[in-house]
């Protein structure tokens, strides 16, 4: 039965992106709150902040739960599915308002692609690990850098591009 331990080359990863991804996530919360009466103004922001928070969560249960000692890779899978379904919905509802708000089709598009990106692989990679396939957390690593990258985008737009 394959186990974490079988993750063990994904360590310092996982160290590094935990700690990255819980202070990107508290830096997120903060950022919103600054300009929340403008956040909560707009159409699209709230529901992509929400779907960005919930990447970053799941990218810091994701890299904990693989640094916990004999698990078999199928729970591990079953961790991260657990919390990539909520970030998966939350992205549902945020290209819903964007597709809704009638923001010019290029940028739309860009908006849910580096919104989609981290749940998306996330689901993917908690199939494969739920295979008990190791490569999922290959997958899960993309989730989790694309995580980063778009919680830094979603914390920009909250503290800059909502007060143009």
């Amino acid at each position: 039965m394959a186990t974490v331990e079988a993750l063990a080359g994904w360590h310092d990863f996982c160290v590094a992106t935990a700690g990255a991804t819980a202070a990107l996530a508290g830096l997120t919360v903060v950022a919103l709150s600054v300009n929340i009466g403008q956040i909560l103004a707009t159409p699209t922001i709230p529901a992509r902040a929400g779907s960005a928070l919930a990447a970053l969560v799941a990218g810091v249960v994701a890299a904990c739960a693989a640094l916990a000692p004999g698990q078999p890779l199928w729970a591990l899978g079953a961790e991260i599915g657990l919390v990539a379904v909520p970030g998966v919905a939350l992205q549902v509802v945020a290209v819903r308002r964007i597709v809704g708000s009638g923001v010019a089709p290029v940028l739309g598009a860009t908006q849910v692609l580096v919104g989609a990106v981290a749940p998306v692989a996330y689901l993917v990679g908690a199939m494969l690990l739920l295979l008990g396939l190791e490569a999922g957390f290959g997958v899960v690593a993309v989730a989790i850098v694309a995580s980063l990258a778009a919680g830094v985008f979603v914390s920009w737009v909250a503290l800059v591009e909502v007060l143009r």
